[in-house]
Parts: C-alpha cells; structure tokens; sequence
C-alpha cells in the first residue's frame, strides 16, 4: 500500500501475492499520504503490529478511556523502541448535546445503543465459537464470552456511557479528559447513528458548535497530563 500510495509505478512480489508493474488512478492528491495511515484496533495484540508498521492510532471507545490511554502509552513506547517518534493518536466519539441532562442521556442511551447494538451483531460477538474457529480472534472470543456472561444490555448501555453526551459543559468537560487521558491531537464527532432523528442529530450539531467547539479551540496549547 505505502508503494502504491507513494509511487507513480509500482509493483510487489511477496510469498503468497506477486503485483506487475502498475500504477494507480487517481493518483493521491498528497505525497505524504502513506505516511498519515492509521490503524484502529479492538484487541491488544494489534498494538505491536501497528506500531511496528510505523501506523499511527485511532481508537473508537470499546473500553474505558483509562484503557485506552494505557494502550497510547504502550503503542509510544514500541514505537520508541523502532526508532518512530510518538505519535499523538485520533480519538472518535458519539456525540448527543443537549441543554437537559436528563433528556441527553435518555437520548444517547437509546440511540448510541441501537448504534453499538447493530455493530455487535454485525461483528457476530454473539457467538464466541466463531472467533474460536476463525483462528488469531482470542481476544475478541474471550470477549464474546464475557458479554454473554455480563448480558447484552449492561455491555451495549456501557458503551454509551463512554461517549460524549450531556449540556455543552458536560460534553466539554468529558472531552478535556478524554485528551488529557490519551494525549489525543484530533476528535472525529459522530452526530448520526443508530436510527437518532435528524432534527435532534442537527439540534445537537448545532448546540455543539456553538459552545463546546470555541471552548475547546480556546484550551488548544495546554499541555496533557499522559506520560
């Protein structure tokens, strides 16, 4: 990919895929493409693997942003141990904001729980002997046993719980945490899912860009608190 993305003509011979000398159209508007890819990844056995490939992090929450911010600091320090610089990662969230507390959870529960409920199912985390089969899932297999255990309903309803939702102070203040926790240089909202109305998806948008976005611009340049 980093020949195809970085090279007018390329070509590739490995053990198990041989590519002729190609090009690709259209070519990338930027030269530094390759150098800006990105792994996202739900198990930990992924960590070395991108951060020997010289990735950078992206991370959707499947666990608590504490987790998350032990994985930043141990994705740095094998990057560290390649040579790489560290690499502050993207962070992406599900986003409710609304004026009432309780009207923004209400809302968010229901609606990133329909999102996360869709996701499982797509994934088959139902069914843990899938992953046992498919072979290198062990993670997600002990997983898919823990939710079993657990109940779908506690595991969907803990994934809204570590989103962004709440008045334009609480959305603020849970953003501050979530950079200062996993040293994050940039937030991708996610302002439509799980079958959220539009006008309430547009309701939230709006309320979002107009008083937790300059709060946010305003606190650029403060210093996080990941070691």
């Amino acid at each position: 990919m980093r020949a195809a993305l970085s090279n007018q003509d390329f070509s590739f011979d490995g053990a198990f895929h041989q590519i002729p000398p190609m090009s690709i159209r259209p070519q990338p508007r930027s030269s530094d493409l390759a150098d800006r890819m990105y792994c996202a990844w739900g198990s930990p056995e992924t960590i070395p693997i991108a951060a020997n490939a010289g990735l950078g992090a992206l991370f959707i929450p499947q666990q608590g942003w504490d987790e998350i911010g032990e994985e930043v600091v141990t994705f740095n320090d094998l990057r560290t141990k390649r040579g790489l610089a560290p690499q502050k990662p993207i962070v992406v969230c599900w986003v409710y904001c609304s004026p009432d507390p309780d009207e923004a959870w209400e809302t968010a529960r229901r609606y990133m729980t329909n999102y996360n409920d869709s996701a499982l199912r797509h994934y088959e985390f139902h069914d843990a002997e899938h992953f046992t089969k498919a072979g290198g899932y062990d993670f997600y297999a002990k997983m898919a046993g823990a939710r079993q255990r657990v109940g779908e309903e506690k595991v969907v309803e803990l994934f809204a719980r570590n989103q962004v939702w709440g008045p334009p102070e609480q959305c603020i203040e849970k953003l501050r945490t979530i950079r200062a926790t996993t040293d994050a240089a940039e937030f991708v909202g996610v302002f439509t899912y799980g079958d959220l109305p539009v006008e309430l998806a547009e309701r939230s948008m709006r309320l979002f860009s107009k008083e937790v976005l300059p709060a946010l611009h305003a606190d650029e340049g403060v210093p996080a608190t990941v070691d």
